[in-house]
């Protein structure tokens, strides 16, 4: 029963973002931007329960699996977010005029998006 309730919780969860997404989605670039916004930032969250060691999940699914499932959770979770702000600049048509909420997210954008590479030499040593 318990290796049945991580699945369950993020199989569920999963179902209500797209159900709450659905509802207001135009199926434009701007709406698909926004749920590679939303699916990148859900699996973010994933990640730190995957790699967390939390007693009852490492219990049940072992380390060595957690670690894989980290490693592969994270390709697509920095696959999502790449592709998020392509997604929402080709549905804008331009660049948006904000210009300092734009640098704010670029500077954001940038700074996680570097956090990758180095999280890899870190584990490479």
């Amino acid at each position: 029963m318990k290796k049945l309730f991580a699945p369950l919780l993020f199989f569920g969860n999963l179902a209500v973002i797209f159900a709450i997404w659905f509802q207001g989605a135009n199926l434009d670039f701007i709406s698909f931007g926004r749920l590679a916004g939303l699916l990148a930032f859900y699996l973010i969250l994933w990640q730190l329960l995957l790699i967390g060691r939390i007693g009852w999940i490492e219990s049940v699914w072992g380390h060595d699996v957690l670690s894989r499932w980290h490693h592969r959770n994270g390709i697509v979770a920095w696959s999502l977010l790449a592709i998020h702000p392509v997604l929402i600049v080709l549905g804008y048509g331009r660049i948006p005029l904000e210009l300092r909420g734009i640098v704010l997210a670029i500077i954001a954008y940038a700074m996680f998006m570097i956090i990758v590479p180095i999280s890899f030499s870190m584990v490479r040593r």
